[in-house]
């Protein structure tokens, strides 16, 4: 059975690494604040879970133009399409180095694209540019929500049936991009067709 002491000593060592942990936070949050001109709107609860950068901050814009726009005044980082099993867009260093040992002996590719992706969520309806910036050392994932973009939009080709209501052909959802941006589209399939998501990009 556990003793007590050994109890109060694991509860003082998660206590002190949860300090640590909000102090770091904190010394992140203050310095990328001030260097980006930031707001505590820019920031979320989750501001800390970002898969390949040390935080990730938002903003909102009116159109993927006016996206665009933000991207580029904030000096996007290049970024990279990673695909093996799985496909990511992320910046060289956050690649490792068995990636790219993968990537040279062929069993993986990456490939320099634009230094932004737009995301598209089906679920919520969400559009959102995404890239990555520096901010002395730390390494910012910037995602900026976009209100209204109608010259993209998800389109459903219902299924198709014979007489006796089999399925001919099935449901067909795509993305239909009439921007002229971003020509390049990754689908992300999940078992629920409403949960569909998409990735634009081009090279």
């Amino acid at each position: 059975m556990e003793s007590l002491q050994t109890k109060i000593d694991s509860i003082r060592a998660k206590a002190q690494a949860d300090v640590a942990k909000a102090e770091r936070e904190a010394e992140i949050m203050t310095a990328v604040s001030a260097a980006m001109g930031l707001g505590p709107e820019n920031w979320k609860a989750g501001s800390f879970h970002a898969a390949w950068a040390d935080c990730f901050v938002t903003y909102e814009a009116e159109t993927l133009a006016d996206a665009m726009l933000i991207a580029e005044r904030a000096g996007p980082v290049a970024l990279y399409r990673f695909k093996d099993s799985c496909t990511s867009y992320r910046p060289f260093e956050a690649l490792k180095p068995r990636e790219i040992e993968a990537a040279d002996a062929g069993r993986a590719e990456y490939w320099l694209i634009t230094p932004y992706v737009l995301h598209l969520e089906r679920f919520q309806n969400r559009k959102t540019l995404e890239f990555y910036v520096m901010a002395g050392p730390w390494r910012v994932n910037v995602r900026v929500e976009i209100k209204a973009e109608p010259l993209i939009y998800w389109h459903v080709q219902p299924a198709q049936h014979d007489s006796r209501g089999r399925v001919t052909t099935p449901e067909r959802i795509t993305v239909v991009n009439k921007s002229g941006h971003l020509n390049r589209c990754d689908y992300f399939w999940s078992s629920e067709a409403a949960h569909k998501t998409a990735y634009l990009w081009s090279l």
